[in-house]
């Protein structure tokens, strides 16, 4: 694939020019990235993950759980496509843009052949900037996933990621064994 390199580096406003080709497109501090679509046990998890982030933060009003395609849009050179993301409640009303949406509390991505160096590099430090609480790299062909919260050391489990989301009482629990079983063994 032929890229053309700006030598001023890309803006995040850059990436509304690019075709609508089936690839993934992100500006991260102003490099761009291309990444094609990503595999069907990807997507699995990504689905069964999804549901229940979405099922978690819905019922307890926490915010809203969105799985790519969504932009995050961070500053004049980064917007980036997690494969999920959540993003707080601020007002009673969804935001009507991406650009619009608050910080998110939760990204996650989910590593690909094709990503993992960004997802565990450049991205990393991203949302790190950005103030995003919580960032977890899902790793399908280990069943694992590293849990990295602001603060904290990183947490690397293949059994199951716990934690209490700001504005709620209960704590989520997610059953990695069960989730990778659903999504990749049918």
């Amino acid at each position: 694939m032929l890229m053309v390199t700006k030598a001023a580096g890309w803006t995040a406003d850059d990436l509304d020019l690019l075709p609508d080709d089936g690839n993934r497109y992100e500006v991260v501090e102003g490099e761009l990235f291309v990444t094609p679509s990503p595999l069907l046990p990807h997507q699995a998890v990504s689905g069964a993950l999804h549901a229940r982030l979405f099922d978690f933060v819905k019922t307890r009003r926490i915010g809203w759980a969105f799985a790519a395609p969504g932009d995050v849009h961070v500053n004049l050179k980064s917007r980036v496509l997690p494969d999920i993301f959540v993003v707080p409640r601020t007002t009673t009303r969804m935001p009507k843009s991406w650009k619009d949406a608050p910080t998110p509390i939760l990204v996650v991505e989910i590593l690909s052949d094709s990503t993992a160096m960004r997802d565990l590099g450049a991205k990393r430090k991203l949302y790190n900037r950005a103030g995003v609480a919580e960032y977890w790299i899902v790793d399908w062909e280990q069943r694992s996933v590293r849990v990295i919260r602001r603060g904290e050391p990183d947490i690397v489990t293949d059994e199951r990621i716990e934690g209490r989301p700001a504005g709620t009482a209960e704590s989520m629990v997610i059953d990695l064994p069960a989730l990778f079983a659903e999504a990749l063994d049918g």
